[in-house]
Parts: C-alpha cells; sequence; structure tokens
C-alpha cells in the first residue's frame, strides 16, 4: 500500500514537473517573439540610437540593444529581399589559375519559399567561355534532375554554333571566310553568323517557376499524407541509391507480412501516399486492399488526371482489375487541389 502511495505521489511530482517545464518553455517562445517584435520596428531602432547620441558614456545595456535591433533590421531586409527579389546575381572568383575567362565566374541565387518557411537556394554558375563573344555558359548547378534545365538553357542560353560549323556554312553559301587563317580565332569569320540572342533573366524566371511549382507539389504531396493520417516519408536524394532501395522496399511490402514490417494503415484504409517520381508531377495513393491510383498533377498542384484500379479479382495477381471511377471522380471532383484529396475521397470510402 505504501509502494502504490509513493510511486502515486512520483507520478504526480513527475506529471508537475512536466507541466511546469512546458509553461516554461511556452513564455520564453512568448519572450522571443516579443522581442522580435519589438527590435525588428524601425521606430525601436531609431530611438535607441537617438538616446546612444544624446547619452554621453552609453550603458552596456543599450549598446547590446542596439545591436540586437541592428541585427533584426538587417535580417528583416534579407527577408524582405528574398520574398519581393527571390532570383539575385552575384560574382565569383574562380580559384583556378587556368580557369576560363580568367576565373570570373556570374553567381545566380534563386529562392523558393514553401510551407511557411525558405528552402535552402539554388544556384547557377556561368563564365564566358568565348573572349570574342559575350555569351555565357553554365559552368557548375545545384538545380534537382527532375527540373527540364537543358530544355530551359537550350531555349533562353543557347550557345553559338562552333567555328567549323560556320565555315562549312559560308562554304555551301559560296563564300569563303574573311579570317586572316584557320587556327586564328578572333578572325573577323566569327561574325559571319552572329551568335544567338541570350536571355539570362528570362531562364532564372523559368527556372524559379519550375523551383517553386516542385515543390508546391511535394507540399502538397505531404498534406494529403499527414490528412491520411500517415507518417512523414522518408528523406530521399533523388536518382540515389537510396532511393531506389526505398522503391524496392515498397514494392515487395506486402512480401514483408510475415517479418511483422506492415506498412501503416492511415485514414480511409489508406497505407500510401507520395509523390511517383521525384518530379512529384504523379502522385500514388493506396488502400489495405489493394486498390490504388495514380493522379497526374499540375503545375498548380492540382489533379487533372487521375486512373483508379481496384483489387484484382482473383487475389493471385492474373485477374483483371476493375475500373474505380467513383474514385476518379471523387480525385478530380471539387477544387481539385491534390492536398485535399483525402477529404473528397470520404464521399466514396466515408
Amino acid at each position: 500500500m505504501a509502494a502504490a502511495a509513493d510511486q502515486s505521489r512520483a507520478d504526480g511530482l513527475d506529471a508537475e514537473i512536466a507541466r511546469v517545464r512546458a509553461q516554461a518553455e511556452s513564455l520564453r517562445a512568448r519572450r522571443s517573439l516579443l522581442a522580435s517584435t519589438v527590435l525588428s520596428s524601425p521606430r525601436t531602432l531609431a530611438r535607441l540610437r537617438n538616446a546612444e547620441k544624446t547619452s554621453p558614456s552609453p550603458e552596456p545595456k543599450l549598446t547590446s540593444a542596439i545591436k540586437r535591433a541592428s541585427e533584426h533590421a538587417k535580417l528583416h531586409q534579407e527577408n524582405l529581399h528574398r520574398i519581393c527579389a527571390g532570383i539575385t546575381a552575384f560574382r565569383v572568383q574562380d580559384p583556378d589559375p587556368h580557369a576560363v575567362d580568367g576565373g570570373r565566374v556570374l553567381g545566380v541565387r534563386i529562392e523558393a519559399f514553401s510551407d511557411g518557411h525558405f528552402l535552402p537556394p539554388y544556384y547557377l554558375l556561368l563564365h564566358k567561355p568565348h573572349p570574342h563573344l559575350h555569351s555565357l555558359r553554365l559552368h557548375k548547378h545545384t538545380i534537382p534532375p527532375c527540373i527540364p534545365l537543358p530544355a530551359l538553357l537550350s531555349k533562353h542560353l543557347p550557345q553559338p554554333p562552333p567555328r567549323r560549323r560556320r565555315r562549312r556554312h559560308d562554304t555551301a553559301r559560296g563564300t569563303s571566310p574573311t579570317g586572316p587563317d584557320d587556327g586564328d580565332a578572333d578572325g573577323d569569320d566569327a561574325d559571319a553568323l552572329p551568335p544567338p540572342r541570350q536571355d539570362l533573366p528570362a531562364l532564372a524566371r523559368a527556372l524559379r517557376r519550375e523551383l517553386c511549382a516542385h515543390h508546391l507539389r511535394i507540399a502538397a504531396v505531404a498534406r494529403a499524407r499527414r490528412a491520411a493520417g500517415l507518417p512523414p516519408e522518408r528523406t530521399r536524394v533523388p536518382g540515389s541509391a537510396a532511393e531506389a532501395e526505398v522503391r524496392k522496399g515498397e514494392e515487395v511490402a506486402d512480401a514483408d507480412e510475415d517479418a511483422g514490417r506492415m506498412r501503416p494503415v492511415g485514414k480511409l484504409d489508406i497505407v500510401d501516399v507520395s509523390a511517383a517520381h521525384a518530379s512529384a508531377r504523379e502522385v500514388r495513393i493506396g488502400w489495405a486492399d489493394g486498390t490504388e491510383a495514380r493522379v497526374r498533377v499540375s503545375r498548380e498542384g492540382k489533379a487533372v488526371g487521375a486512373v483508379a484500379l481496384g483489387p484484382e479479382a482473383d487475389g493471385d495477381g492474373e485477374g483483371r482489375a476493375e475500373r474505380r471511377r467513383d474514385i476518379e471522380r471523387a480525385v478530380l471532383g471539387g477544387n481539385g487541389l491534390v492536398a485535399e484529396v483525402v477529404e473528397r475521397l470520404e464521399g466514396v470510402f466515408g
């Protein structure tokens, strides 16, 4: 009896300690929010600076407050730049002594915003390979493989044709190059065909649209997965061996039931809501009974096409699956947003 009373008293103390710790954490978060709100105000920084000017010997607290307010103002300005001007350019010096164009590199930083936070920026690094031309060429980049970067480069940043090709073009027209000799890289024949017009701002804007749409689709799939009551997916690197192993594990998940590694079953008996490809242009929805739907996703994160098949008739892998048009209508109905697909499916399975 005494042991039970002691255990009950200990449990009560543990609960009280946990409550006090949670309250302290909430108060610290509120203090941080209020301090950030006050220090981010331009009036606060102006008053602090005026107080520093009028004071013959500023106190350490005043100096510290001015420093923190200046840091908040700088961070606020940086966030405004990242939100309003999601594309910025900068210069980089390649340390390689044998680099093209003396190591001068033009960098383009592309910002993306998703689910209330900034994502790691993406970078394009370009250099000028031809000293007699102003054309730029891609040096390095951090764009995901699922983004059609080669097609965008071909459209907005076309490269000048090779010199030999231009010489053959002149010969086919019955003219001869006017350069000093075939080995002169700066001869007049370089101007026989003007280099194609490049549009770097258009390339950066197109890339940012693709990147933002890509992350919007990924966020929509994640929200649909949360709405289905499923745990978050494991982080995957597109095209990596880890992703291949994860995909392979998903394909044989049904065979792992004996080992006790059953996939979690969420709302409406949904066991899977995930992107079928790294680009998230196609979403897979699976149910515990074997029903599966494939949804094609638009740039805006809306379902524009769907195919749903029920479980196979005989269950041995040889029967013909029934087309589930009721699921297809629910997926494509309403506003069509992939993030709200689970709510629309409640009318079918609810």
